[in-house]
């Protein structure tokens, strides 16, 4: 299945959430530091699985940091989104409307509130969420690629002599599907 990180400051948020994903047979890391979450998506490059999913706390009471504690998590974000295909899912249990609209329009996937019950909040919830980015980020990795291969045919297909009309109708609609995968990308405040 997906690779995922959660960040949280609670130890039993980290413990359930483990145990829920991995039972649906998640591979899950978990950091209940700021410094630890950003060191762990640092090391994420090229060669190394990605985590596909970064389920993150805002607030941090553990955290020392420049930021105030109710928003060091938004490091986190900052830190997955270097990854244009990330999905963040912010999981916090102190969410307002002003860190909701910030957090979505950094790009977070979805903003979820905690319930008082965690098992309760993941069983019923979550691994829909989970589910749902990880389909989301597959489909916009295989946009991305399909448009590289469409774009590398319409290259070799010019190069080959191909009719003139044929070719800027290709080159148009490799335009279009851009701007379309472009346009997906900014609204959900990542850069193509």
């Amino acid at each position: 299945m997906a690779k995922i990180l959660v960040a949280d400051d609670n130890p039993q948020i980290c413990r359930a959430m483990e145990r829920v994903l991995r039972g649906a047979g998640h591979k899950v890391v978990a950091a209940e530091k700021v410094g630890d979450a950003t060191r762990l998506l640092a090391l994420d490059r090229p060669g190394n699985q990605p985590f596909e999913v970064i389920i993150v706390d805002l607030s941090f009471d553990n955290y020392d940091g420049p930021d105030a504690k109710a928003e060091a998590g938004m490091q986190i974000v900052q830190a997955a989104l270097v990854d244009p295909f990330a999905e963040i899912i912010v999981l916090t249990g102190f969410g307002t409307t002003r860190t909701a609209a910030d957090a979505c329009a950094k790009g977070v996937f979805r903003y979820i509130e905690k319930g008082a019950d965690p098992e309760v909040t993941l069983k019923d919830y979550i691994l829909a969420v989970v589910a749902d980015a990880v389909i989301m980020r597959r489909k916009l990795q295989d946009l991305s690629t399909s448009l590289h291969v469409f774009s590398n045919i319409l290259s070799e297909a010019r190069r080959s002599g191909l009719d003139k009309e044929v070719a800027n109708r290709g080159q148009e609609i490799l335009r279009q599907a851009e701007e379309v995968y472009s346009t997906i990308l900014r609204y959900r405040g990542k850069h193509a």
